[in-house]
């Protein structure tokens, strides 16, 4: 098809609904209370803070709105340390405040709830249940919207009924609070597993390998009746050292088969479905914003997935397995040429096209180790690359800085056409992409759109991959922060007043653009 040069133009809504605010409720010390206090999540105690490779840099997050009022001057929030911060929120409640950091990839709960719902309801589906890539890890927010949404799914075909555990392999806790106004990628597990409980069964969250030591752990859960939650399970550093690898996947499955154990004992009952997700800053030589975690993907990553997945999924003679795979995810793709060349020390990586060589082959590992385990009804792992309308990709010459002026979703998907050409283009693949025009590092309204491909697509610049795409189904939006940290893009540093997200004033007036 051809595709237009001309501005972004307002376009109809959307085929569902994004709710709007509540009615105001009287106001004491400027903090309005909208909901009544959330079921209280148990879960292991915060661990001590870590020095990590790399720290991703949150607010606290306002857990209510305040009424509608003349916006006064933005105050700028603290800025807190990642990890420290997400885990000590996951046992307590945070103030309501007025603004938002331009940061995190912060949505509000109830509008990324509703894009869930559409996604849910939308026809023909978008399948279940799901295989997705992500582009960008500093938009695991997605942890939260494929996560709740296989869960919805699971709901939508009457077959949810036992405990969900969410897995999550990543170099940062992300538990976040339960009781946040907004989810984002470095604060979602908590309102994720309250969101589950609200579904009418248990629910459990564990990120895990956040340290090279382990010693980031961390694991928070709602519904159980039995008893206390259990403790994170540890793993040290001499576990991760075991030079043999069979022996140090066997020590890890010990490690997780115990903590699995102790879980489905809390929760009173066999833990039945399983959501996994990755941030692949959680691997070494990711090239993400993140630096990199202790796991050495090529190696290491199939045998700790393994470990930890084997227990509920795979099972011996002895101890069967109950559980089913409910989704699969993958978040945070290569960035650009500059991730390459900038980085201290040397790991290895001669030349931008070893990264993608790398890539490919653990693309194909996950997803053929995924194929290998039990879904609900045996049914097969439906294909979805999620474009977030971040900036972390790549042109189509391997590793050169797009124009932030100018890039879109096309170039994203000509990019993965070409650098991905192996596992992209050998399976059908549905496509839900953003369509908002840049610039994409500030916040704003973001509109998607979804894209059907029956044979997936072949490498090509970005005309003739949207003819391959075919025709889009809009599926809505949510209002939604920015998804990087470099200063240079986030200069000067701008605050989102919350009101104006969720009532989508001003800039954030709805709109869906299906071709630009």
């Amino acid at each position: 098809m051809t595709v237009p040069t001309s501005p972004v133009m307002a376009r109809p809504k959307a085929q569902f609904s994004i709710p709007v605010v509540p009615p105001p409720q009287p106001v004491t010390q400027n903090v309005v209370k909208l909901t009544p206090t959330p079921p209280t999540v148990t879960g292991s105690p915060p661990p001590k803070l870590i020095t990590s490779p790399a720290l991703k840099v949150v607010t606290q997050s306002p857990s209510s709105l305040p009424p509608k009022v003349e916006p006064k001057p933005p105050t700028p929030v603290p800025m807190v340390n990642k990890i420290s911060a997400s885990v000590e929120l996951a046992g307590s409640s945070q103030p309501a405040l007025p603004t938002e950091t331009n940061k995190s990839s912060a949505v509000p709960k109830e509008q990324m709830d509703a894009f869930i719902d559409g996604l849910v309801a939308l026809r023909p589906e978008v399948g279940f249940p799901l295989f997705t890539i992500c582009d960008n890890n500093s938009f695991h927010t997605t942890g939260y919207l494929w996560g709740f949404y296989a869960v919805k799914a699971l709901k939508a075909r009457g077959k949810l009924d036992g405990p969900v555990v969410i897995l999550n392999f990543d170099s940062h806790s992300d538990a976040g609070s339960q009781s946040a106004r907004f989810v984002a990628s470095d604060r979602w597990g908590g309102m994720l597993v309250n969101a589950i409980k609200a579904e009418g069964v248990p629910g459990g969250y564990l990120s895990t390998f956040n340290h090279i030591q382990g010693k980031g752990n961390h694991f928070v859960c709602a519904g159980g009746t039995v008893g206390a939650a259990p403790a994170k399970p540890t793993i040290g550093a001499e576990v991760l050292a075991i030079p043999n690898m069979v022996d140090r996947e066997a020590r890890l499955r010990e490690i997780f088969s115990e903590f699995w154990k102790q879980v489905k004992d809390h929760f009173g009952a066999p833990i039945k479905y399983v959501f996994f997700t990755i941030d692949r800053d959680v691997l070494r030589n990711s090239f993400t914003q993140w630096g990199d975690g202790a796991i050495n993907g090529p190696t290491d990553l199939i045998p700790y997935l393994r470990a930890a997945l084997g227990p509920l999924l795979v099972g011996t003679e002895s101890q069967p397995a109950t559980a089913k795979l409910i989704g699969f995810d993958i978040t945070g793709m290569p960035e650009t040429r500059q991730r390459i060349d900038g980085r201290k020390p040397a790991d290895g990586f001669e030349s931008p096209a070893k990264v993608w060589d790398d890539m490919r082959a653990e693309l194909t590992s996950m997803r053929e180790f995924a194929a290998t385990l039990p879904t609900p009804d045996s049914a097969p792992l439906n294909n979805v690359i999620f474009f977030s309308g971040s900036v972390s990709y790549t042109a189509t010459a391997a590793f050169q800085s797009l124009p932030l002026e100018t890039a879109d979703c096309s170039d994203y998907v000509s990019t993965l056409s070409t650098l991905l050409k192996g596992p992209v283009a050998k399976d059908p693949w549905t496509y839900l992409l953003c369509r908002q025009r840049p610039p994409i590092y500030n916040h704003g309204w973001k509109p998607f759109s979804l894209y059907r491909v029956v044979n997936g697509v072949t490498p090509a610049k970005r005309g003739p991959i949207m003819t391959q795409l075919g025709d889009p189904t809009p599926v809505g939006g949510f209002a939604c922060t920015a998804s990087v940290t470099d200063a240079n893009l986030m200069s000067p540093n701008k605050v989102v007043l919350v009101a104006d997200m969720v009532e989508k004033r001003g800039a954030f007036v709805e709109y869906h653009p299906d071709v630009h």
